[in-house]
């Protein structure tokens, strides 16, 4: 299968280097020319994946329409709030017949819109049941480690999620499907709201108990969303994937979500940065902070702020 993957952070590069391993034809694309060249020059993605060679049979480029064409799957894993202008100029293509899987986890700041619902949005040509939504507990550097993972691939139709299922699947990465889009794409996003929080608590100094806390309000307020947004909560085995991912980005103080928190509040658990170069980094804020606000229903209806203290 032809394969073209959009982004070339951290995730989308160790994606890319997944899809090589299950012997996938794969084309990684850059939004900047100078890093698709270096890359091609230095096989390695210095910039997000220092460190991991890209073998010879991944193609790079920065041209967008030669990543396109041809492909049978677009992976995108783009940042949420730079994902409509990178695909604007697909919107006169013919993409009936591509299966688009999104790895990135947002809600669009302007329109409070989930990345299947941009995708969507901008290009006429594709239809909910092209759309599949991957997510989960997974940290790249443990995916290139080959550590065991688990995620879910969710989509509208279940034949696409089951072909993503096969294409993705390795002794190591483990992918269950799952018909609830919605729920996976939400829960994806808003948990980094309670990983950030999660991250306070770390850099103010308090204990497991306090982080404990946070993490079993966040399943009652979570939940609770859910159902506000008319998210299948028995859809299975999803939900699993969306406590396992809470609980990761909670935990673990190498998430960019908790190590955020812990930068709000004075802290930096890891030394890798100040708070205003971190700021810089939109790729690593722009997930957390604009599902905190409110949200919409599926119908696209604006329902205002959402408190979790009411019923």
């Amino acid at each position: 299968m032809r394969i073209a993957v959009l982004g070339d952070g951290s995730w989308g590069t160790t994606l890319a280097l997944l899809l090589n391993y299950n012997a996938h034809d794969v084309l990684l694309w850059s939004h900047l020319e100078d890093q698709a060249l270096a890359m091609r020059e230095l096989r390695e993605n210095t910039l997000f994946l220092p460190g991991v060679p890209i073998p010879p049979e991944i193609a790079i480029t920065s041209d967008l329409g030669l990543a396109v064409r041809g492909a049978d799957l677009l992976l995108t894993a783009i940042p949420t709030q730079f994902l409509r202008s990178v695909i604007e100029p697909m919107r006169t293509m013919d993409l009936r017949n591509i299966v688009f899987v999104n790895v990135a986890k947002g809600i669009e700041n302007t329109t409070l819109m989930t990345i299947s619902e941009i995708l969507l949005d901008v290009l006429p040509s594709v239809g909910r049941g092209n759309i599949v939504a991957l997510s989960g507990p997974s940290f790249a550097e443990e995916v290139n480690r080959q550590v065991p993972t688990a995620v879910v691939a969710a989509s509208e139709n279940i034949a696409a999620a089951k072909l993503v299922q096969q294409v993705f699947m390795t002794p190591y990465f483990r992918v269950y499907s799952s018909g609830d889009v919605r729920g996976v794409e939400l829960a994806g996003s808003i948990k980094n709201v309670i990983a950030i929080a999660a991250g306070i608590a770390d850099g103010a100094g308090f204990g497991d108990n306090t982080k404990a806390a946070i993490m079993t309000r966040a399943t009652a307020e979570i939940s609770r969303l859910g159902s506000h947004c008319h998210v299948r909560q028995q859809a299975q085995p999803q939900p699993a994937c969306r406590r396992g991912d809470r609980q990761r980005a909670h935990a673990e103080r190498h998430s960019c979500r908790n190590g955020d928190g812990c930068r709000r509040s004075g802290d930096d658990p890891l030394g890798i940065r100040p708070w205003p170069q971190t700021q810089r980094r939109a790729a690593d804020l722009e997930r957390g902070l604009p599902g905190a606000v409110r949200v919409q229903r599926s119908d696209h209806r604006d329902v205002g702020s959402y408190d979790p203290r009411r019923k």
